[in-house]
């Protein structure tokens, strides 16, 4: 079986390569889901990198400079102050001071913690993990022939991305602006900007151990505040909005790697019905398997993680979202269940797909193809090798329905028994 290497990017990627037949064909569009992304995030100081392909060559580098990556390291290091605070605030003072044994209690601490390691892993892979994404990049690139490579479709096109990621940014200015209006629900007194820098004051001193709560008895007056928090109330207002703009960013990111996958399983599905020889095949399968494992590498312990906590976040909340007095909370949550339920979407389709296209061509080829070379194909189709992987896992149907089946447990759980986390 022809087996596709992916490039070394231990070579110069900045000397330009000489013209092959590859050069001429158009760049395709799934780099896009990579590339675009990487961009979004760089200009929002979530990356500290980008990716350019080169003016004269077909090759792709990395771009960044060291303004670029003090600003970054200055963003992420407010953004997880902020993190920890929040997630210090709901375990030790949520948690820790009532029934810790309670079963509601047990699963909200693990989904805090696993939404901030998530968050805490992302920052580390966006900071040692570039090359790998530029390895996606260059063999998306240099395969750009194989027909599951050049697929073009309006998921994968530069304007829905760049409409996707107007959103992610929409969305958290929106909670940003939810952190506002909760401030102001807490006292009946008419509208305030001073108030609300004033809570931020308080969520400041909170955030750097200079106080115990930040509750609205808490907020200091103006004869309080001194100076000094002017500064850190400064940091603790870009550390709140950078919090929000990552907490929708990493979400994101995962369904953009869903619909990735998703959109590859596609064109293979499409190249199956059109009975290819064995070759092109094998060909594609091949890619398919290399862009699903080289996505593993990278993002397989965060979308562990990240299904982690959706497990035990949704099996304590179900509840709450239904009968959340707070409306903007509310549609919060929906909004993350929403990208959720698209993940499991994506990801659960793509799965099938690829194998029902595999058993399909074998079934075209019966007697064509050798037993040995069948049972590998079946192999990896049913195990479901071309899927979005969470390190120990993939996430195919039976995946899906085992994690909601495991939600409906656990909220029965909690429902019923006694000592409600509230």
């Amino acid at each position: 079986m022809s087996i596709i290497q992916h490039p070394s990017i231990e070579r110069k990627i900045k000397v330009a390569s000489k013209s092959s037949p590859k050069d001429e064909i158009q760049t395709p569009n799934n780099i896009n889901f990579i590339q675009v992304f990487l961009n979004y995030g760089y200009y929002f100081l979530l990356t500290p990198f980008k990716i350019n392909k080169h003016p004269v060559s077909a090759e792709y580098e990395l771009g960044s400079n060291w303004t670029q990556k003090i600003l970054c390291a200055s963003a992420h290091s407010l953004l997880l102050l902020q993190s920890l605070s929040e997630t210090r605030q709901q375990i030790f003072k949520g948690i820790l001071l009532k029934n810790i044994h309670h079963p509601t209690n047990t699963f909200f601490a693990i989904a805090t913690l696993a939404n901030f390691s998530s968050k805490f892993l992302l920052i580390m892979i966006f900071w040692t993990r570039e090359h790998s994404f530029l390895k996606i990049v260059q063999f998306l690139a240099d395969n750009g022939h194989l027909s599951c490579i050049r697929f073009r479709s309006k998921l994968n096109s530069k304007r829905f991305l760049r409409f996707f990621c107007a959103l992610l940014v929409t969305a958290a200015i929106i909670n940003v602006a939810i952190f506002a209006s909760t401030t102001e629900k807490l006292d009946p007194s008419p509208f305030s900007s001073d108030r609300i820098f004033r809570r931020i004051v308080a969520t400041a001193r909170y955030n750097f151990l200079l106080a115990s709560d930040t509750r609205l008895n808490s907020v200091p007056t103006w004869d309080d505040i001194h100076p000094s928090d002017w500064i850190i109330g400064v940091l603790a207002f870009i550390g709140i909005w950078f919090r929000q703009l990552l907490a929708f960013t990493s979400d994101g990111f995962i369904l953009l790697l869903a619909m990735f996958i998703w959109t590859l399983s596609q064109s293979f599905e499409q190249l199956v019905s059109r009975n290819c020889d064995k070759n092109e095949f094998l060909l594609n399968f091949q890619a398919l398997k290399t862009v699903s494992n080289l996505i593993r590498e990278i993002m397989g312990n965060c979308i562990l993680l990240y299904f982690g906590e959706a497990l035990f976040y949704y099996s304590v909340n179900i509840n709450d979202l239904l009968k959340d007095e707070e409306d903007t909370e509310r549609i919060r949550s929906l909004v993350f269940l929403s990208i959720a339920i698209m993940i499991f979407r994506f990801s659960g389709d793509s799965c099938q797909t690829v194998e029902d296209s595999v058993i399909g061509w074998i079934r075209l080829k019966f007697g064509e193809i050798d037993p040995g070379l069948t049972s590998v194909l079946m192999h990896d189709a049913t195990k479901h090798v071309v899927g979005l992987h969470g390190s120990i896992f993939v996430v195919d149907y039976s995946t899906i329905l085992s994690m909601v089946a495991a939600m409906v447990t656990y909220f029965v759980v909690c429902a019923t028994s006694e000592g409600r986390r509230n």
